[in-house]
Formats: C-alpha cells, sequence, structure tokens
C-alpha cells in the first residue's frame, strides 16, 4: 500500500477517537462543529489522493481510500445528525442517520480495513430505533428487463464485474434498465428507507411521522422519492 494512504489513515485514526468522545446528544455543540470541520478537510484528502493513485493503477491503495473516505463521510453524517436535531430538525437528522449507515456499509464492502467499522453501523441501526419513531414507507413492485454495471456501463452479468465489490476505489453497481413497474406497496422495513411516508391523517389532522406534528396539505406533500398516505 502506498506510503501515503498509510499516513492518512494513522490520521484518521486520531480522529476516529475524537469521534468517539463526541457522538453523543449531549456533547457539547462547538465540539461537534470543530470535528465536523475536521472530518470535511480529511474526506477532501483522502478522496484527493485517491485519484491520484488511481492514476499509478494501485488498486489496493485506491479501495482503501474509498473505505476511508466511505467511513470519514459516515462519521461526518452522523455528528450532522446529532447537531440538526439539536435545532429541531428531524427531516434533516434522518437524513443524516441514513447517509452515515449507507456510507458505513460502502466502507465494509471496499476495502478489508472497512471490517472494523461493523459495530459502527449495527449502532447507527439501534440509534433509527431508539432515537426515531417507527416510520412507514412505500416500496415498488417492478420487472427490469435488463441491467447495466456501473463499472464499465456493460450489460450486468457479461462483464465480469459483481455488484458489491470495489474496483479502482469505485463500489459495483447494478443499473436496472427497462423497468416495468408491477405496484406500489405500503410497507414497514424497505431497501430503500428515503422511500418515506412523510405525514399521516390521525382523526383528520395530518401529522409529520418524525415529530407528530400537524402539518398543512401543503407540508405534507411528500418529497422526491417518498409516499405519502391519507
Amino acid at each position: 500500500m502506498d506510503d501515503r494512504v498509510s499516513a492518512i489513515w494513522e490520521e484518521f485514526n486520531h480522529l476516529e477517537v475524537e469521534h468517539r468522545m463526541f457522538r453523543f446528544a449531549t456533547t457539547q455543540r462547538g465540539l461537534q462543529a470543530n470535528l465536523v470541520a475536521k472530518l470535511g478537510d480529511l474526506y477532501e484528502r483522502s478522496v484527493a489522493l485517491k485519484l491520484e493513485v488511481v492514476r499509478s493503477n494501485d488498486e489496493d491503495s485506491a479501495n482503501a481510500l474509498l473505505c476511508l473516505a466511505s467511513v470519514v463521510d459516515a462519521f461526518r453524517s452522523e455528528i450532522l445528525m446529532w447537531l440538526a436535531l439539536r435545532d429541531e430538525d428531524a427531516h434533516l437528522a434522518w437524513e443524516n442517520l441514513l447517509r452515515a449507515r449507507d456510507l458505513t456499509r460502502v466502507a465494509l464492502q471496499a476495502h478489508l480495513k472497512g471490517k472494523s467499522f461493523e459495530s459502527d453501523f449495527e449502532r447507527l441501526q439501534m440509534i433509527e430505533h431508539l432515537v426515531f419513531p417507527p416510520q412507514r414507507y412505500t416500496s415498488l413492485g417492478l420487472v427490469a428487463k435488463g441491467s447495466k454495471c456501473s463499472i464499465c456501463a456493460g450489460e450486468y452479468g457479461e462483464c465480469g464485474h459483481v455488484s458489491g465489490r470495489a474496483y479502482m476505489g469505485e463500489l459495483c453497481g447494478r443499473t436496472l434498465t427497462d423497468i416495468e413497474i408491477r405496484e406500489i406497496s405500503f410497507v414497514f422495513d424497505p431497501a430503500n428507507k428515503h422511500a418515506r411516508i412523510t405525514a399521516i391523517s390521525d382523526g383528520g389532522v395530518m401529522r409529520d411521522t418524525l415529530t407528530g406534528k400537524p402539518s398543512s396539505s401543503e407540508e405534507s406533500t411528500p418529497r422526491t422519492g417518498t409516499g405519502d398516505s391519507s
């Protein structure tokens, strides 16, 4: 592995200790804001270094930096979640929680170094259930006649790349094509928790599903990618 990659990981190790000290609702705002700035700087530098090692065709270093950038941004998103809750912005807090969870999953997949963050992923799942009320979601039932590889843009299954594996600093995924939507269901545990119902009817009053606050018909309109229920 490139010496510069080892050095930036060592720098992260010190910030990780700080993150584990300050990732709580009771931590002073200024300490959390300062940590967000430090993590943001480390994220930018890890992304820039990844571009350099990719040009050197160093796949192990590139994947290690994908792992690093993902977990750094995940830590940053978790702290932003706590700050948003302080500001009573439950929706922003929710989105930051999901972002932290999704990025931690990428770190787990990107490189062997990511295995040490399994407990962080489990912790974020616990936060979802202990800090936020149960949510309801929409889920699409569909048929896809084809799919493309995100790495090479070839037909997935014929190119040799595997979804969920890292290749030269990028995680492979499948992009579905020629989709036919068959149904929309209301579910409690979807694959995509961004497709969330944002308001429900309670005796004729529309209430925000995160805060319980009564909302107007305009406010209860679902955001892009979410569903609504009456």
